[in-house]
């Protein structure tokens, strides 16, 4: 893995709640598509969608996306999202007006993968609940402890013997790693 995580390239962190996150979520989906790795694209455009959602939220954007059963066989959703983006960019007061068209960009890629936007609504509240439980948000403290974590039940699997005998090694090896969990019981949750 390197230091962008699962990314290829810096993408710079954005604010839940602003612009600055829905850029971040959308660079986050054009490298998943750029490492060919469609599992981690979709789920880039899960938090593409809650990042949108939370930016509506926070300016009292309502819209209803009232999508077509029928595909045009000519829309390029990936074209249709970095328009939208483009004009954001340029223009911030157009955020309104473009985000349903990123919406429905996202149902439209989505549907190649035989998805609905609906799963895609599901998917991103389920990736919301899992980081809003984790206290300590500095995702490599928290990788850091789970390698921690998985080197020391490791070891303690290593120095186990398969007889009932215990060695001093086994207690040494037992009592580091209930010393590292004890260590950061705080900052980590199970």
């Amino acid at each position: 893995m390197s230091n962008y995580g699962y990314h290829t390239r810096e993408i710079l962190k954005g604010e839940l709640g602003e612009f600055s996150k829905i850029e971040e979520e959308y660079e986050e989906f054009l490298d998943a598509r750029e490492q060919h790795n469609p599992i981690m694209a979709i789920v880039e455009l899960c938090d593409l969608y809650g990042a949108i959602q939370k930016f509506k939220q926070k300016y009292g954007i309502d819209y209803d996306l009232k999508l077509s059963p029928f595909m045009d066989p000519t829309y390029q959703p990936l074209m249709a999202m970095e328009n939208c983006m483009r004009r954001i960019r340029r223009e911030p007061g157009l955020a309104e007006r473009f985000l349903i068209d990123i919406e429905e960009a996202i149902h439209f890629y989505v549907s190649y993968y035989n998805l609905k936007i609906k799963d895609i609504r599901i998917m991103s509240e389920a990736t919301e609940k899992v980081y809003s439980t984790v206290p300590n948000k500095d995702k490599n403290f928290e990788l850091e402890y789970w390698k921690k974590r998985a080197q020391l039940a490791e070891e303690i699997m290593r120095t186990t013997p398969c007889d009932s005998d215990i060695f001093t090694d086994q207690i040494n090896a037992w009592n580091e790693y209930k010393l590292h969990i004890g260590n950061n019981k705080e900052t980590i949750k199970e």
